[in-house]
């Protein structure tokens, strides 16, 4: 709400008390403590605080938000340490190709907007500079901005920039790039023989050494860092093909090891907002050693042969656009206006704004839950809202309790067939 030029209203979500959140350009459903059941290609349930789903669904998949507070998800003395599980659990949603995943900490949203005071490490800004050095190398303008000022945002106000521009395009050069720099060097090596690296990283051993041969087909190192352990390979192939979608990491994290020092709550914040960084890369698997002890990362190593032999698994492949249906999701939209959008999907009319708002003079003054802007026709789904947008020379109909009659159907139909023709 406090986010600023953004609006907040209150609005049924998948038949749900939630709200709409628009921001410029960007509008997205704000569903409330959601419940993702196992299955449909999601490996574990979860139940996210929010889910955020875009108004105009093909743009991008929903984002499901998790609040961490350290008592409760790592506190080690009290008994509450839920890091492993919660990686599982996001990691489930990411890998399955329908939703992508934020997660912060308490500190992440009280300081905000000052940034600096969040006691966290920042893994991975080792590499900026050579993120930088590599970023000219993918784009330019805004996107090369983008990407070369990512290491000084924090969680928030990258989550910010992403609910204005999801494209996949510029989020998955950044997990890129954030991948391909966590080791300090990358060397030309054998895509099979790295298998032996993420085996040793999956079985809980110290990372096997990636050593560099003559000839090779990947590039790529291990690294040892502060609580992780990981390894990077990309091919020679899609480094000369700039394919930023042909890359393979793994993290380990230590989730097991002096917690009880002060230092602990530090690592944790700074590997939620790693994992926020990492998730758009298709191949980017990240573990815990507590997890790992307990089974609860299979398919790392068959995952990394499929790499190595070309291919990619389809439930990781990022690229592809979580897509309901070429119309509006239905559960996104009123029950009262579900015939009128079937009857104009079928007859190959113009499809409305959802969730339109009337602004007159900077406030807002109505809400209609269908507009077409150019030819002002609103349906409105209150009558204290047909009367602004009447007063703006705007055509209102008023959809009932049975939703909108046979003959409001019919003027709507008359009205979009003529701008149709």
């Amino acid at each position: 709400r406090s986010v600023p030029g953004a609006q907040l209203q209150k609005k049924i979500v998948r038949g749900r008390p939630g709200y709409l959140w628009r921001c410029g350009e960007a509008a997205w459903e704000v569903g409330l403590q959601v419940e993702v059941a196992a299955g449909d290609g999601v490996r574990t349930p979860s139940r996210p605080d929010f889910m955020l789903y875009p108004v105009r669904p093909l743009l991008c998949r929903p984002v499901a938000i998790f609040l961490d507070g350290f008592s409760f998800h790592a506190n080690e003395a009290a008994g509450r340490n839920r890091v492993a599980r919660d990686v599982e659990q996001r990691q489930a949603l990411v890998h399955s190709g329908r939703y992508w995943v934020w997660s912060f900490t308490w500190e992440d949203l009280h300081f905000r907007m000052d940034p600096a005071k969040i006691p966290a490490v920042l893994f991975g800004e080792d590499g900026a500079a050579r993120r930088g050095d590599l970023a000219r190398r993918l784009t330019e303008g805004e996107g090369l901005a983008f990407l070369q000022g990512a290491a000084v945002m924090s969680s928030w106000s990258l989550f910010l920039e992403f609910l204005q521009s999801p494209a996949a395009k510029a989020w998955t050069q950044l997990a890129y790039l954030y991948a391909l720099t966590m080791p300090s060097v990358l060397g030309p090596v054998n895509l099979t023989a790295a298998g032996a690296g993420v085996q040793s990283i999956c079985s809980g051993s110290p990372a096997s050494a990636i050593e560099s041969v003559t000839p090779h087909d990947g590039l790529g190192a291990d690294f040892t860092g502060d609580r992780c352990v990981g390894l990077a390979v990309t091919t020679t192939e899609a480094v000369a093909g700039r394919d930023t979608t042909r890359a393979f990491f793994l993290l380990r994290f230590d989730d097991d090891q002096d917690l009880l020092q002060p230092e602990w709550a530090r690592h944790w914040r700074g590997f939620l907002r790693l994992l926020n960084r990492l998730q758009f890369l298709p191949l980017a698997f990240v573990t815990t050693v507590r997890g790992l002890r307990a089974g609860a990362f299979p398919g790392v190593v068959d995952a990394f042969g499929l790499f190595a032999a070309g291919g990619i698994p389809a439930a990781v492949d990022s690229t592809t656009p979580f897509d309901e249906s070429d119309a509006e999701p239905m559960a996104l939209i009123d029950a009262r206006v579900h015939d009128l959008l079937a009857a104009l999907h079928e007859g190959d009319l113009s499809r409305p704004e959802v969730g339109y708002e009337l602004v007159v003079n900077g406030a807002i003054r109505a809400t209609a839950e269908l507009a077409w802007e150019a030819k002002r026709i609103a349906v409105v789904l209150e009558a204290d809202d047909a009367e602004p947008f009447q007063r703006q020379e705007w055509t209102a109909f008023l959809a009932g309790e049975q939703g909108l009659s046979p003959g409001q159907q019919g003027e709507i139909f008359a009205a979009l067939e003529n701008q149709h023709e």
